[in-house]
């Protein structure tokens, strides 16, 4: 088995396979690799209002390692938050001294104390566009912009980005020494600037955005402890990604549809929130009919992201560190064209909403902190570009029972992979003693069909070809 194999099979199964070094075509830098994974418990059940029906639960999924995943939270216990803006750690005021008009280089929201829960997480990340930050707020969210300089009066403007422009949405006035509130209009990515055209004196500027009222909220996760790993990162790629949606609710509980979509660049995620009927399952099949793939509730659904082309291996130096070694610059790419998944399931019983959405990632970064097992890659960029190739004929939406099967049967060796890809990483990712048995791995993903627990690879070599790989719906797995 060849490495470009080992790499196919890597990206389409990063959450049972160990990640590949492979240099970008710029440099053969050592570097570290990072393998993560993140279960995010999905039980909806709430008021039949709001932008996603009562029935219907949404999750997009991103090659970013700081914008992993955003899904959808009704909020339904009303809970309220607050988020400060910062540009890194221990700086949340920026010191305004221009006639011009300066814009707030926010980098992530910091959680406040006073917060009734994090919805983001403690710390969430800005978006980036042309150099300037961009905080997702959803609708209704209230954004405190408060100057604690002198008395001299200047203007705060409310930005938005969109369709990669960048949008005036309002303009208020900001008194010295006072603050001035924006009520967010609609759900989106937003951005401050301030400006103080009378007065070139020393104005503090402090920015944060906050719930109230209890609303609902898309939530954006980053990679499991990035913002504590990123002080030792110089530059990173995110070269694998996974995403098992599991239901965990009983057979007759689960009555319904779930569904998932590879989406290119040039499709911003949030655009298929409006209308609101586009966020459902059944929006999602009526946006796109051609790559929407459809499985029986109960079952689940797999996917994984499949380079674009070898733009997706070259490593982002979006993060910059101070000496002190605290990230200053840290934000994903809003005009990123990378692709993404798209996940929706449709359930009409409260008791069939027990449901966890399983991510794995995985990341090689360039790093000087030698605590880190930092090697130059043995794989290239033709290896990876193979693997590419290979990957074009590789189902990356599958049902979750048979998504194993499915990604080692279309690359060819089914019965003998798990050796092959175990002896073709050893001198790629050295240290790699064994892999996950396939019994494990089966076990792990909770399969119910007596069958599936069979211990070994060898019952998918046998069974390799019995089932197909199309969508199925409403099909009973106790009749597989």
């Amino acid at each position: 088995m060849s490495v470009a194999d080992a790499i196919c099979a890597s990206i389409a199964l990063p959450d049972e396979l160990p990640p590949v070094r492979v240099s970008d075509s710029y440099t053969t830098n050592p570097v570290a690799l990072a393998k993560v994974n993140q279960d995010i418990k999905l039980n909806w059940q709430g008021p039949a209002t709001g932008v996603v029906a009562e029935s219907e639960q949404l999750a997009f999924v991103f090659r970013d390692a700081l914008r992993f995943c955003v899904y959808y939270d009704k909020n339904s216990a009303a809970q309220t938050y607050r988020y400060n803006w910062i540009q890194f750690p221990g700086l949340s005021a920026w010191v305004v001294n221009s006639f011009q008009e300066v814009d707030i280089p926010v980098c992530a929201g910091l959680l406040d104390i006073t917060s009734a829960w994090n919805p983001h997480g403690d710390l969430y990340f800005a978006g980036d566009a042309d150099g300037l930050g961009y905080m997702w707020m959803d609708a209704g969210v209230k954004l405190v912009v408060s100057d604690a300089g002198t008395l001299d009066n200047g203007y705060a403007n409310l930005w938005h980005y969109t369709q990669g422009q960048r949008i005036t949405v309002q303009q208020l006035g900001l008194p010295g020494n006072g603050t001035v509130t924006f009520t967010i209009p609609f759900s989106g990515y937003f951005g401050v600037s301030v400006m103080f055209p009378t007065a070139a004196a020393n104005h503090t500027i402090r920015v944060y955005h906050e719930d109230i009222t209890g609303l609902e909220v898309w939530r954006h996760i980053a990679v499991p402890d990035a913002a504590a790993n990123l002080p030792r990162v110089q530059s990173l790629c995110v070269s694998a990604v996974s995403a098992l949606w599991r239901n965990t609710a009983s057979y007759d509980n689960a009555q319904g549809d779930v569904g998932a979509v590879i989406i290119g660049p040039g499709y911003e995620w949030w655009s298929i929130l409006t209308p609101p009927s586009n966020a459902s399952y059944s929006g999602l099949a009526a946006l796109f009919p051609n790559g929407f793939k459809s499985f029986f509730a109960a079952k689940g659904i797999y996917t994984f992201l499949k380079p674009s082309d070898e733009e997706d291996l070259e490593f982002k130096t979006d993060i910059k560190t101070y000496p002190a070694g605290e990230w200053s610059y840290a934000r994903f790419n809003l005009r990123s064209n990378a692709n993404y998944a798209a996940l929706a399931m449709s359930v009409s019983l409260d008791a069939g909403r027990d449901t966890t959405l399983r991510l794995a990632a995985h990341i090689q970064y360039e790093t000087n902190d030698c605590w880190a097992d930092a090697r130059v890659p043995e794989a290239n960029v033709d290896d990876w570009l193979t693997a590419v190739k290979m990957l074009a004929n590789v189902p990356n939406i599958t049902e979750n029972p048979l998504h194993i099967k499915s990604v080692l049967n279309a690359i060819g060796k089914v019965g003998l992979v798990l050796n092959s890809v175990q002896s073709a990483l050893a001198p790629v990712a050295s240290g790699v003693a064994s892999l996950i048995p396939g019994g494990a791995v089966l076990a792990k993903i909770g399969q119910a069909s007596l069958p599936y627990q069979r211990k070994g690879w060898q019952y998918l070599a046998d069974y390799g070809n019995k089932y197909d790989d199309g969508p199925r719906t409403n099909v009973d797995p106790r009749q597989m």
